[in-house]
Parts: structure tokens; sequence; C-alpha cells
């Protein structure tokens, strides 16, 4: 091979070497530039994710908020009421004391006489073949209410100590509608579904509140 051929080989393998290490250069830019989107894109993800979730948690309290400010006002009312009561005051007595109601003081009464008579609170009688089921989802689901005549589903969840569970309940106003119950029926229908609530989901027994919006139960 003269000294032409051989620099013609040398330039030409020094070409290819060349173009090989662009391709390469090229190639390791492009996996960078793929990396580089791809940690964005999860940045992007987790904080939408992060968004979502603050976003779902605000959405829950604002939809559940009434009930939960309900549940703690009740909590409070009804250790009031019980201290009271536990000393020997009469209804009229805790309900000028506290200017509660006199039908909440009188069911905190009911139910403290129960707890002394029963080891669990006794299933009060309702016409129509009553029926509960239960439609579990996690920490909360519905009782589902049917008889003869109607159906309807109340929602419940899981509640911090220490009330074991509260359940979404229609008030006065919204009853009828809701359940197909009178408005004068709503408190016999209410201790219905609190006692077998209590007799199928509280493994200890317990007891329950009926509030405006929200039916508050506690274990013993």
């Amino acid at each position: 091979m003269n000294d032409s051929n051989f620099s013609s080989e040398i330039e030409k393998v020094f070409k290819e070497a060349l173009l090989t290490a662009d391709r390469i250069i090229a190639e390791a830019n492009a996996i960078k530039e793929q990396a580089l989107k791809e940690k964005d894109e999860a940045i992007e993800i987790h904080r939408k994710a992060e968004w979502e979730s603050e976003t779902l948690h605000e959405k829950y309290f604002e939809e559940r908020k009434k009930q939960l400010i309900e549940t703690g006002r009740i909590e409070q009312m009804r250790q009031l009421v019980l201290h009271h009561l536990s000393r020997g005051a009469s209804v009229a007595e805790v309900e000028h004391w506290l200017r509660v109601p006199s039908d909440f003081i009188e069911q905190i009464k009911e139910v403290m006489e129960r707890a002394n008579k029963f080891n669990s609170l006794p299933i009060p009688e309702l016409e129509g073949h009553p029926k509960i089921k239960y439609d579990n989802q996690g920490r909360g689901g519905y009782v589902e209410f049917s008889n003869d005549k109607t159906q309807f589903k109340l929602w419940w969840e899981f509640a911090a100590s220490p009330a074991v569970v509260i359940m979404e309940i229609p008030s006065e106003t919204e009853w009828e509608k809701w359940t197909g119950f009178s408005k004068e029926q709503r408190n016999e229908v209410l201790k219905y579904i609190g006692a077998v609530v209590v007799r199928d989901q509280l493994s200890s027994g317990g007891e329950f509140v009926i509030g405006e919006q929200v039916m508050t139960f506690y274990g013993k």
C-alpha cells in the first residue's frame, strides 16, 4: 500500500470513528433528555398526586363538616348531661343549667336506664317487617333500611374516640322525602336502626345518640 492509499484509509477510519463518536454522543444526549423528561414527568405526577390528595381531604371535610362539627358538639353535651344526671340532677335542672333541649336530655337518660337494666340495647318493635343490610366500603359504607313500603340508605364511618361510629341522618325537614316515613316516626325509626347497628356492629355493646343530622355511636 503506497502512502496515498494509506493516508486515505487512515482518513476513512478517522471519519468513521468521528461519526461513531457523534452517534454515541447523540444517543447519550437523547437518553439524558429522555431521563430528564421522565424525571420532570415523575415530579409532575408526584405534585399532581399531592394536590389531588389535598383536594380530596378538603372535599371530604367540606362534605362532612356539618356532621363532624355536630358530632363534636354532641359528645361535649353528652358528657355534661351524663355528669349531671349521674349525680341525681333532674331533666329540668340539666335543661336549665346547660340550655339544651329536654328531648336530648331525655334521650341520654333513657340510654342510662337501659344500660342499667340490660347488657345490650333491646331492639324496639317497628311495623312493616323492617330489614337492615350493610354495604361496607373500608372505613365507612351504608346502612340500608327497607320494609314493606320504603327503603333508604344512611352513610356511616368510623369515628375518633370516644365515639366509635358516626352515621349521617336526614334532618326533620329532609326526613319524609329521604325516607318515606312521616316526621312523627323519625325518632322511632332511628331508634330501631340504632339498636340494630349496636347489636350487629358493636361486639361489646354500646349506645347511640340521635342528633339533628348525625347519629353518634359509643362503645362500652
